[in-house]
């Protein structure tokens, strides 16, 4: 019965969006108690859904705790490709659940330093531009918001937005 393992919190991320975590936990209500053997797989696989999940947002809090006033540290995760995984979160996650990760975009795309030449965060929006994370971030979050990310969603999105804009009057 096992869909998902603790490995591959990519398939515990597609089976949540779709609403695996639902299903698994309705088909463990129908399991008569007596029937160890079928239930300890049923909540083994729960296991793994959530474990995926909390990996996912344990990951974009590290980010965020550790960009949080270092651009250097920002240049490196951005070097390390931060925004491709930010990208793949954002286009096959249930947003709700990985809470962190409006953090994380918050942190990587508004500039430490008062020196806004100094700042490299423009540049990484441009980045975030040409690979089209506004467009994915907006997706997301039509299939809802708990009311508890909303706040962090938005500021993200805040941040995406203007630094793209900025990024695009170049072009003019």
């Amino acid at each position: 019965m096992s869909c998902a393992n603790k490995e591959d919190s990519g398939n515990a991320a597609i089976i949540a969006k779709n609403g695996g975590i639902e299903l698994v936990c309705s088909i463990c209500s129908k399991i008569p108690t007596e029937s160890r053997q079928p239930l300890v797989s049923c909540l083994n696989t729960m296991s793994s859904l959530l474990t995926g999940i909390y990996i996912l947002n344990s990951g974009f809090t590290v980010v965020a705790a550790a960009a949080t006033g270092n651009e250097v540290v920002k240049r490196s995760f951005m070097e390390l490709g931060i925004d491709e995984l930010i990208l793949q979160v954002l286009s096959g996650q249930t947003q709700g659940s990985v809470l962190s990760l409006y953090d994380a975009i918050r942190v990587l795309l508004i500039s430490d330093d008062n020196h806004v030449v100094a700042s490299e965060v423009y540049g990484y929006a441009r980045r975030f531009a040409k690979i089209r994370t506004a467009r994915a971030f907006v997706e997301s979050l039509h299939g809802g918001n708990s009311s508890s990310g909303l706040v962090s969603a938005c500021i993200a999105l805040k941040a995406i937005a203007v630094n793209v804009s900025c990024s695009n009057c170049s072009r003019y």
